[in-house]
């Protein structure tokens, strides 16, 4: 498979991930990959993309519309076939609702929400539920613009809160909530 270059896409919009980039230097015959990009480590077997282009650039993205699995094989000699190919895509809990959430140790989760253009303010409260921590979360641009805000728990609970007055201001746009 180091002939092989397989990507993902997204119609709809440009965003793309390149899930193997030539980097397994062996034949391979009947072997199941799984990709998957959130670090919560939950999927046994699981490795993440190879590159920049991960599948993070699918978050906060809704999932309609066609998407395109792409395999390229850069020799000439070498024969092989897909048998089959799956796609799980989790969507999502509503983080205006609130959610319950399990974060394995060494682990981390990201979560996603939108900013409307009339909002004034963003309040994120984490509690630990079970366990001490330390614990540490931040509330980012999904854009990667501006400034992450940050916070640790040690127990109990804590909260981030951006508003119009922050450097940088609060914005409507998605932002990623990192535990």
């Amino acid at each position: 498979m180091s002939d092989l270059l397989i990507t993902l896409q997204h119609q709809g919009d440009q965003s793309f991930a390149v899930l193997q980039n030539h980097t397994i230097g062996s034949a391979v015959t009947n072997a199941v990959f799984i990709y998957d990009d959130s670090n919560e480590r939950n999927v046994p077997g699981s490795r993440h993309s190879d590159g920049t282009d991960t599948l993070h650039n699918f978050a906060g993205k809704k999932s309609g519309q066609q998407w395109r699995f792409a395999i390229e094989d850069n020799a000439a000699s070498h024969v092989g076939t897909n048998h089959s190919l799956f796609i799980f895509l989790e969507k999502q809990q509503d983080l205006t609702n609130g959610i319950t959430a399990t974060i394995n140790p060494g682990a981390c989760r990201e979560d996603f929400i939108f900013v409307p253009p009339e909002a004034t303010n963003l309040t994120i409260r984490v509690g630990v539920l079970v366990g001490t921590g330390p614990l540490s979360f931040e509330v980012c641009p999904l854009d990667g613009s501006g400034l992450c805000k940050s916070n640790y728990i040690n127990g109990g609970s804590s909260t981030i809160a951006i508003d119009k007055n922050d450097v940088p201001p609060l914005r409507s746009d998605f932002y990623l909530v990192r535990l």
